[in-house]
């Protein structure tokens, strides 16, 4: 039997060895870390055991958590995700230092410092250049934190982790979606070529001069995600069949792999594009991270365009999805088809595991058909394309 007292203001766990019956007493830093030591204590003593000390009864460092779910976890997310996840906990560890210094223990993790941590996020001009953070940005940040610590107790490598507690974030009413038309989206295209035009310059070796365009342009004719049109490259795209292959590994999740047909319209551009290095669009490597500037460069050509601002703010690129869809859905183009082209799971498990989207080829190019062309255009290349549609996706 063990028991916990304080000794000198310290907490400690006390018992009586199994051969001897010689009191023992081993001091601990925390009341937590004392009650841990008990359980294990009167554990080893169940099985008839003397409890031998494996390492010390210090607590274990947040740090060395947070390093060690990164790690673990640095095979299966995506590059951009995690280094968000590192951002996450870098400024948990920025805000544990004033009070428990550089490197915090785990025993911290509570719901009351989760709390502290969601209110220090919020508060306001606690952002960089003076803004306040977003609902939605704070949430993201303690999220991340919540999964390590969640990691942490799961993986059985502390004891000391205590146990769980996640916030519960009151989940926003959803905004009613607004579609741009294609005569918005090409108003800003105009905007886009003119900035292009008259800034854009080859940075360095291997970026294109119309990098923004291009990456505008790929978006309106497939809806594809930023992060996989910056990494689509020349082998991907197969002029002769007609086809636009968007590989799993630059998908989001890495689910998302597809085949799509390639709109006449965006054969013709592409076809006048200077191949620089192995990717299509050729953008600066920073764009990869996140932390580029097309949003911005976007963002400012929409402004230009003078168009309703509903259908493009906060999503300048994105925006490409929500008009492709609502276009299908208003041509009644069936929803596996609409699913298919845009990369979604479709009707739950069935739509991604058991449709076999070959079937789905000859509806999709009649879909894509549909889509409205910019004023740019090659007519020869529109009558290749057919012929290769014509020809079926073999």
């Amino acid at each position: 039997m063990a028991w916990i007292s304080r000794k000198r203001g310290a907490f400690g766990v006390g018992w009586r060895e199994l051969a001897t019956g010689r009191e023992r007493w081993k001091r601990c830093p925390d009341k937590a870390t004392a009650e841990l030591l008990k359980l294990e204590v009167e554990r080893e003593h169940l099985f008839g055991r003397e409890w031998k000390s494996a390492r010390p009864c210090a607590p274990t460092g947040l740090r060395e958590v947070m390093t060690a779910w990164l790690t673990v976890n640095a095979d299966q997310l995506a590059p951009r995700t995690l280094e968000r996840y590192g951002e996450a906990l870098d400024r948990f560890l920025a805000f544990l230092r004033k009070k428990h210094g550089d490197d915090p223990p785990v025993t911290v993790l509570s719901r009351s410092t989760m709390e502290e941590f969601r209110g220090w996020l919020g508060r306001a001009g606690g952002a960089r250049h003076g803004r306040t953070r977003s609902a939605s940005t704070v949430q993201k940040y303690c999220e991340a934190v919540e999964l390590c610590w969640v990691w942490g107790e799961d993986s059985e490598r502390w004891p000391d982790v205590p146990r769980p507690r996640r916030l519960k974030f009151r989940g926003g009413r959803r905004p009613q979606p607004v579609a741009a038309t294609f005569d918005e989206f090409d108003a800003m295209l105009v905007e886009l070529a003119k900035t292009v035009q008259r800034y854009g310059r080859r940075v360095d070796e291997g970026v294109a001069r119309d990098w923004p365009l291009r990456t505008a342009l790929l978006a309106r004719y497939t809806g594809a995600r930023r992060s996989a049109i910056l990494q689509l490259g020349w082998d991907d795209l197969d002029l002769d069949r007609g086809a636009l292959v968007l590989p799993n590994e630059i998908t989001k999740g890495q689910y998302g792999g597809r085949t799509v047909p390639v709109h006449p319209a965006l054969a013709a551009e592409v076809e006048g594009w200077e191949p620089i290095g192995e990717r299509i669009v050729a953008a600066p490597e920073l764009e990869l991270t996140g932390r580029g500037h097309v949003d911005r460069t976007l963002r400012r050509a929409w402004a230009r365009a003078e168009v309703r601002e509903a259908v493009w703010r906060g999503q300048p690129l994105h925006v490409s999805r929500k008009m492709i869809r609502s276009s299908m859905v208003g041509a009644g183009v069936q929803p596996d088809v609409v699913d298919a082209y845009l990369g979604h799971a479709g009707a739950g498990t069935g739509g991604r595991s058991y449709t076999d989207r070959t079937f789905l080829w000859e509806p999709m190019v009649a879909a894509v058909a549909a889509i409205p062309r910019h004023p740019s255009m090659n007519p020869s290349m529109e009558s290749r394309i057919a012929r290769a549609h014509a020809r079926g996706q073999s």
